[in-house]
């Protein structure tokens, strides 16, 4: 396999696996944001008990910490892959000649890769744009995860008060 094919294939590879992370990222942020708008709406009701207060708000916050933790990663790892992504593009699209083999010799952010695509990797992660809207994504989707979970603070601590 030379070289240019061996792009290709990374680049489809993590093209899948980039849409793969970020359906699984908004798929949990979804549904950790309907649970939270269920829990600041019926906070009442989930904080009628008095003895089961403690549980309920240890299994909350519990919830909370692993739904941003699942996120995060989820949308680390699109990052990655959307940065192999764009340097496999920009290499393929400016017909670099590139040596027939190009052994796996370097990683980059822990993913072994041809060297060609590591160098082009390393050069793009140089400019400040390069990851810039994967970065955006992430911080809005869990800058959103954020307001809702204190809004569900908020109203559990307004109802157990």
């Amino acid at each position: 396999m030379n070289v240019q094919s061996s792009i290709e294939s990374f680049r489809d590879y993590f093209g899948a696996y980039h849409h793969h992370k970020e359906q699984m990222a908004y798929a949990a942020a979804s549904l950790y944001l309907a649970g939270s708008t269920a829990v600041v709406f019926n906070a009442h009701d989930i904080m009628a008990v008095a003895d089961r207060r403690p549980l309920v708000l240890v299994l909350l916050a519990a919830t909370s910490g692993l739904a941003f933790l699942f996120v995060y990663w989820q949308l680390e790892k699109r990052e990655i892959a959307a940065g192999i992504v764009e340097a496999c593009n920009h290499l393929i699209s400016a017909h670099q000649d590139m040596p027939a083999n190009d052994p796996v010799a370097q990683t980059w952010r822990g993913v072994p890769l041809p060297k060609a695509l590591t160098n082009k990797l390393t050069e793009l992660d140089k400019d400040d744009g390069f990851l810039a809207e994967p970065k955006k994504a992430r911080n809005i989707t869990l800058g959103a995860m954020a307001i809702w979970t204190l809004a569900a603070a908020g109203a559990c601590c307004l109802t157990s008060g």
